[in-house]
């Protein structure tokens, strides 16, 4: 589906068959919906502060503009929800590089299924091929950025901006390999979404065959529960081990920190952010225009951050609400926050280059009827078209 047939808005959120045996025991220190509704509580129950995710509310919308909602879950729970421009829970945003996590997310259900792991060779279990990638690399290259790396001794990242270089390999992989015979995203649904209890998620892919690269829109309720599985090490409440943990485990390490030509901290199609005292266990999915998903396992805490901005600033939404997640954080104490500066993790969360397809989105997005911007807004998004529009041109 093309971006301009989206429902693309601005946002920011913070927040396998089903097995009788694996639902028996819930797994201490593991949380989330399951494959019901979410738990709404208010923030101090769970020994948070409601000015202090307000306030970080606020200053993540002034930092990037056209926010349009405002999600934190802790501890499983949903504690803070605020929408802007007319969005609903319903609604879906482009998540463009966001879906190469969700991609991971799907390979690591695998890992736990017994017939998948990191250490498999394209050249050995993709009988169509290996794309671009080394013949001989692994798919702990694969999802590292490193499979084009002609020495694999010595990798190289490059990052695959829409997947078809060698990220496919991932879809090419479960649709030749899993034990149902099915389509990749007949399988996604089955063994991923249909236990995450996803809603809103639209990633269906194209003649069966699911994209990795880009081409995921979800709402930021459904965002969260991948963001939680992640903090859970893969453990799904009402079901068992959905995702493999070490698997889990390995997605937020720096797997390859000598690789040639590295871009920041990246793990299994994660951003890593391993430098910040508050919380080094803190990794991201990150997405064109600001779509940023943050899950701290340290504080058991979903950052979703949705947007429609050409800078990609997610490190200012953590900045902003990071110490807000804290126990007993207080309005003020997000201030702190702005004495750490930004995290080269941020600089390059989605490199995709300008194009057609990010005008037509803009186009549309200031077409819809539920979409009310001020007259300054309007201004404001015009003036980021002309940026890309001049962006491409001098391409």
């Amino acid at each position: 589906m093309m971006l301009s047939t989206r429902s693309v808005i601005a946002c920011v959120a913070i927040s396998a068959l089903f097995s009788p045996n694996n639902a028996q025991v819930p797994k201490e220190g593991t949380f989330g919906p399951g494959a019901g509704p979410w738990e709404v509580v208010t923030p101090e129950s769970q020994g948070l502060s409601f000015a202090a995710l307000d306030e970080a509310e606020k200053k993540s919308n002034e930092a990037l503009g056209l926010r349009s909602c405002f999600l934190v879950t802790k501890n499983g729970k949903i504690v803070y929800e605020k929408y802007r421009l007319n969005r609903t829970i319903a609604t879906v945003s482009e998540l463009f590089s966001g879906t190469k996590t969700m991609c991971a997310s799907l390979f690591g259900t695998a890992i736990q299924q017994g017939w998948a792991s990191d250490m498999f060779k394209l050249n050995e279990h993709v009988p169509t091929g290996s794309r671009l990638c080394n013949p001989n690399a692994t798919f702990r290259n694969v999802m590292t950025m490193t499979g084009e790396s002609p020495d694999l001794e010595h990798p190289t990242f490059k990052y695959d901006y829409e997947g078809v270089e060698c990220l496919d390999t991932i879809q090419d992989f479960i649709n030749e390999n899993n034990p149902d015979k099915i389509s990749t995203p007949a399988w996604k649904d089955k063994h991923w979404a249909k236990p995450l209890g996803l809603e809103h998620m639209q990633w269906n892919g194209v003649l069966n065959y699911l994209p990795c690269g880009l081409g995921a829109a979800t709402s930021a309720r459904d965002a969260a529960r991948v963001g939680q599985l992640y903090n859970n090490n893969g453990y799904w409440p009402g079901f068992g081990q959905l995702m493999d943990e070490k698997f889990v485990d390995t997605s937020r390490t720096y797997v390859f920190p000598k690789a040639k030509d590295n871009w920041g901290k990246y793990g299994y199609l994660v951003w890593l952010y391993l430098q910040d005292s508050f919380d080094k266990t803190m990794a991201m999915l990150a997405g064109k225009f600001s779509q940023c998903t943050m899950f701290s396992r340290e504080h058991n805490a979903v950052i979703v951050s949705y947007g429609f901005d050409e800078d990609d600033r997610c490190d200012a939404v953590w900045l902003a609400v990071k110490h807000a997640i804290a126990p007993k954080a207080t309005a003020n104490a997000t201030a702190a926050a702005a004495d750490e500066g930004t995290p080269d993790v941020f600089l390059h969360d989605d490199p995709l280059k300008p194009s057609e397809a990010q005008l037509a989105g803009m186009e549309a997005f200031l077409r819809r009827p539920d979409v009310q911007l001020s007259p300054a807004e309007q201004r404001t998004v015009r003036e980021r078209m002309a940026r890309v529009r001049a962006q491409i041109l001098a391409h």
